[in-house]
């Protein structure tokens, strides 16, 4: 019976002229947003008088869009016609999409970075597989994520104002989540008042379940350090 309701949905859709969600992991969106999006072709922007907007780009052979208003962020797909991927776990604007491979399969998929903090951007990982679908991978969001080929790896730091944490750390993939190799950070001092010059530099990795500290510095060679820790630089290229 099952299979039988299975075949009837997709006749009664292909009637229609509708495709189907690959994998049934799509949502429909209302007709209303289907029909007042239904002109766009290629990359745009689309703003409205509430503040909310729709920013679309090209994802292989279909379009990719992000719909911000003050309530909700969504990742929408469009092939026919648009459909609701998921939610995002931030604010989008002033942030972007990029197109590229984030996990070492061969497949293009989806890094969707939301709006800067102190300069820096929080990335989320969309990935797509063999049958081309999308899946949003909310828990494994990271500040300026960047994903390096060659070492299979994936890099994230944080540079904020004097007075924060800095860190640099670097996973890996494993059963599609981001499983922490190593990070080194610098601690803020301990008052606003300090001008020692002596800073605290920790390296650390997962022990199981939980984070634990190998190597810590103090001194006021620190800054030097960890420029030159795990990679060159405070930052790493996109």
């Amino acid at each position: 019976m099952k299979r039988f309701l299975l075949a009837v949905a997709l006749y009664l859709a292909a009637c229609h002229g509708t495709a189907m969600p690959e994998t049934f992991t799509l949502k429909p969106l209302p007709d209303s947003l289907n029909r007042l999006w239904r002109d766009i072709t290629t990359d745009t922007l689309v703003g409205y008088t509430s503040g909310a907007y729709l920013r679309v780009y090209r994802w292989q052979h279909d379009l990719v869009g992000i719909y911000q208003s003050d309530t909700t962020c969504m990742l929408l797909r469009k092939n026919s016609q648009w459909w609701l991927v998921d939610t995002l776990p931030f604010r989008y604007f002033g942030g972007w999409i990029d197109t590229t491979d984030l996990n070492g399969d061969g497949y293009t998929d989806l890094l969707v970075s939301g709006e800067p903090a102190n300069g820096n951007y929080v990335g989320v990982p969309v990935l797509s597989d063999a049958n081309g679908s999308l899946k949003v991978y909310p828990h494994c969001k990271h500040p300026n994520f960047t994903y390096v080929p060659e070492l299979h790896v994936v890099r994230a730091y944080w540079a904020g104002s004097w007075y924060s944490t800095f860190f640099k750390e670097e996973y890996v993939w494993k059963d599609d989540s981001l499983i922490l190799r190593e990070g080194v950070r610098m601690l803020p001092p301990a008052s606003m008042e300090d001008n020692s010059g002596i800073d605290t530099l920790e390296y650390y990795r997962m022990q199981g379940d939980r984070e634990y500290v190998y190597k810590r510095l103090i001194s006021d060679s620190s800054w030097q350090v960890y420029d030159h820790a795990l990679w060159e630089g405070f930052e790493c290229s996109r």
